[in-house]
């Protein structure tokens, strides 16, 4: 099976690079500037946009890049990945209607909605809560670093973590059936808090830090609830306990610091 991956140089596609080919897949990493010109089975759509505007007629623009690939590689399969952020911390999505916006978070928002809505419903769309556990991105100095902070100060948003090793099961089923299309909120099986998750993460790392809780509210709608509903991906796969993974994370964290 012929996989083509963008953005493998990021958090996400770094991780799903590996392991695809880990998993003896023949993947091909593009970039903006060279599409490859060979028959895909699928193609995984890693790019994030981070710029503070959307525009979405720039030639430049990640949004530009998946056309470019769908309409390249329109035979193949695509799984994007969206976001939480779609919601807008509100319980139906949809996009602000600030007039004007043009804060990164807006602009983000913009670009995967947008993005979403030009794939076709055959394609597999996911919808990510917050990222963690990549262990390709540790170094070994990354548990010094983290001893060295000794206070942080987060919210009591709620929201759906998702490690990188639930994000792989789903695309581990999807490549082995082909049953997955349409749009998915995809986490972990239980929710937190950013203020809670942090305790957790000190815990299981056993660190020496002080958390606090901050009292400024959040400037997004509907503060503290960015929570998604996990009932249709629940249904195909199995979700994983978020401790759990943050636990399996530290495993890999200490095999990289033995190496």
């Amino acid at each position: 099976m012929r996989i083509l991956l963008t953005g493998n140089t990021g958090y996400l596609g770094s991780y799903l690079s590996s392991e695809l080919s880990r998993r003896n897949f023949q993947v091909f990493c593009a970039s903006r500037d060279t599409l490859p010109d060979i028959v895909f089975d699928y193609v995984i759509f890693c790019n994030a946009d981070t710029t503070n505007l959307f525009d979405d007629k720039s030639q430049r623009s990640v949004y530009n890049l998946l056309r470019q690939c769908k309409q390249k590689y329109h035979q193949a399969k695509f799984i994007f990945f969206s976001s939480y952020y779609v919601y807008n911390g509100l319980s139906k999505f949809g996009l602000s209607e600030k007039e004007g916006e043009t804060s990164s978070f807006f602009a983000y928002q913009k670009y995967k909605l947008f993005s979403e809505r030009y794939l076709s419903e055959d394609d597999l769309v996911l919808r990510l809560g917050k990222l963690f556990a990549n262990p390709y991105r540790v170094n070994k100095n990354f548990i010094g670093s983290l001893r060295r902070n000794k206070k942080i100060t987060v919210d009591d948003c709620l929201f759906n973590p998702v490690s990188v090793y639930q994000v792989l099961d789903a695309i581990d089923y999807e490549l082995s059936s082909g049953r997955l299309k349409g749009i998915y909120n995809l986490g972990n099986e239980d929710h937190s808090s950013h203020h809670k998750f942090s305790e957790d993460f000190k815990e299981v790392f056993d660190l020496d830090l002080e958390i606090e809780l901050s009292s400024r509210k959040n400037t997004l709608p509907n503060y503290g609830m960015f929570l998604m509903d996990l009932n249709k991906i629940r249904s195909k796969i199995k979700l994983r306990n978020y401790v759990d993974d943050i636990k399996l994370f530290k495993q890999y964290v200490n095999i990289r610091r033995n190496d």
